[in-house]
């Protein structure tokens, strides 16, 4: 079995997760057994993989796995399904929320998904002073999943994730430390196979957590780090055999012309400071691969030259569009919108290009990164340049 390791999936998903999914449906192709795994809780999550063309059964995620619902069966859980008891009083907020009283007194306030969906999304349940102490979050499939306790002034002290029973399978707990920051102190894994587990931090659980897949198949297997700087650590401090690849999903280097000593990119330094740790490295190009190898030698770990672009067999059988059928002088950027990618950079430079060829344009393809969308859309019109449009990021549209 291969498993594909990732920190996490959202419905806006970078290269690295595109590069993913793909390499997942060439394995299914030809018939070789692979997994999709994230370790990341998400009450959506099986809405996420869906829409990605995941099915259940290619996909682990580390608290699906634990609360046994990897391949849970999805129900509408509406507020009718709480079965409030009679004498309530209800007041609603809008369309969405709805307050309810005994005698006055505020006890619960109820959250649906939506305007529109009709699904529980949260209940908020508050003490006789009026105050919150505990929060339910409801899993999109229809079961409570999530259940947050408050101290004073609605500070989140402890959490607890839950199965369709109701059990709770997983704990944490928060304190402040001496410098005022909130951080998890404890965790704990309850009745795991019979026995609890306790982990200092989630590194160790996510470690416990790829052991305990890499046992589940009773083969030996593969597992491919797509997101080192989140799961190198976790990785090399599992306690099973398993045959460790890290993936270079971009440049390792920050200086080209300085192969032999140049900086590492941060994400990959501490991964290949540790190298001698793993059993094989995956560079995209053969080029990569002559510098790592210059640097570091091709063996201990092996080096591999793998591209990360995989395109579906449909469409490489499509018809292609004639030339003649084609919008000429158009430039496609396909990308998450973020300083990293110089997208500022491309748009100066579009000035010149525009000179020469007045009817050219330039159209950016991909989600905004924080506020890198807007800061893009400024420089152009302060450029102004024209005829750069950006599609799939908080509004589509031309700017000039």
């Amino acid at each position: 079995m291969f498993f594909f390791l990732n920190d996490g999936i959202n419905f806006n998903k970078s290269g690295i997760e595109h590069a993913q999914v793909k390499r997942l449906r060439l394995f299914k192709h030809h018939e070789v057994p692979a997994r999709i795994v994230t370790r990341q809780f998400a009450l959506n999550l099986h809405e996420i993989t869906r829409d990605a063309g995941i099915d259940d059964d290619d996909f682990v995620n580390l608290f699906d796995f634990f609360q046994g619902t990897m391949t849970y069966e999805a129900r509408n859980f509406t507020i009718e399904d709480l079965q409030l008891p009679d004498g309530y009083e209800y007041e609603p907020e809008g369309v969405e929320k709805l307050h309810v009283k005994e005698k006055g007194k505020q006890i619960m306030i109820i959250a649906k998904r939506g305007a529109d969906d009709e699904r529980l999304n949260w209940v908020q349940y508050f003490g006789s002073n009026g105050r919150l102490v505990r929060m339910v979050w409801y899993d999109t499939r229809g079961f409570a999943a999530l259940e947050q306790f408050f101290s004073f002034g609605t500070k989140l002290v402890s959490e607890q994730i839950l199965a369709p029973s109701g059990m709770a399978v997983y704990q944490r707990y928060r304190m402040t430390s001496p410098q005022g920051e909130e951080e998890t102190t404890l965790q704990r894994l309850l009745n795991y196979h019979g026995h609890d587990y306790e982990f200092a931090d989630f590194e160790a659980l996510t470690s416990f957590f790829l052991d305990q897949i890499n046992l589940s198949t009773h083969t030996a297997n593969t597992i491919i780090v797509d997101r080192t700087f989140e799961l190198a650590y976790a990785v090399q401090s599992m306690d099973t055999a398993i045959y460790k690849v890290m993936h270079l999903h971009n440049n390792h280097l920050n200086d080209d012309d300085d192969i032999l000593t140049s900086d590492l990119n941060f994400n990959y330094q501490y991964m290949i400071g540790n190298r001698k740790r793993w059993n094989g490295i995956i560079a995209l190009t053969p080029w990569q691969r002559d510098e790592f190898v210059a640097r570091y030698g091709a063996t201990d770990p092996t080096v591999y030259e793998i591209p990360g672009a995989v395109t579906d067999q449909k469409i490489l059988e499509k018809p292609h569009v004639p030339w003649q059928d084609r919008k000429k002088n158009s430039v496609i950027m396909v990308a998450r919108l973020a300083p990293e990618k110089q997208q500022d950079v491309l748009i100066r430079a579009w000035q010149q290009v525009q000179k020469a060829f007045p009817d050219a344009t330039l159209n950016f393809w991909g989600y905004s990164n924080g506020d890198t969308g807007q800061q893009l859309k400024e420089l152009v019109k302060d450029l102004r340049t024209c005829l750069v449009s950006f599609k799939n990021y908080l509004q589509e549209g031309q700017y000039n």
